[in-house]
């Protein structure tokens, strides 16, 4: 269990478990993504493996994010002393599905590589996507509950705002674009 006040000196210090060497155990989580990135395009998206194999490289620091961010998952109800749920793996799952379909998309037909998102724990079982680039930020919640509306607010610290909801299964690269002008 990770404990709510502890900070990770690297961001592998919650990969060490009791066995194995930290790197073989890093491989088997990495691998995992991998392969579930790989099936989830490949079988919803219009992606062949292949292309999904090949351009996994090009998001590679996307789906690191998506990997490190796996430690949510470990955090139980009333992590913060204040009675909030604990994550669930299918809130986790649609978080990474949204960042690795688009971040593919936009690399694949925009030519454009987004940085990588910090993944965090949100309200209510809730997890936020957080980019601060340049004068840009922004922040994506994905609920805990799939029937409800994902939110997304951004500013680029000169007045203009964009926020509203979305359909996280949709093409959505556009908000990604935003935050790489």
């Amino acid at each position: 269990m990770i404990q709510r006040t502890a900070r990770h000196k690297n961001s592998l210090d919650w990969l060490t478990f009791s066995g194995g060497s930290r790197a073989s155990k890093w491989v088997e989580k990495r691998s995992s993504i991998v392969m579930f990135a790989q099936y989830f395009i490949a079988s919803n998206l219009a992606f062949s493996k292949t292309e999904v194999s090949d351009n996994l490289m090009d998001i590679n620091h996307v789906v690191d994010a998506i990997q490190e961010s796996r430690r949510i998952l470990e955090l139980e109800d009333d992590w913060d002393d204040d009675g909030s749920p604990g994550y669930a793996e299918s809130t986790w799952k649609r978080t990474s599905v949204f960042l690795i379909n688009n971040s593919l998309r936009l690399w694949q037909e925009h030519n454009v590589r987004i940085d990588a998102p910090r993944i965090l724990p949100g309200p209510d079982g809730s997890i936020d996507i957080h980019w601060r680039i340049n004068k840009r930020e922004l922040l994506i919640n994905i609920p805990a509950d799939e029937e409800e509306v994902t939110t997304y607010y951004g500013d680029d610290k000169a007045g203009g705002v964009i926020k509203g909801s979305l359909n996280i299964y949709a093409k959505n690269q556009w908000l990604m674009m935003w935050m790489a002008e």
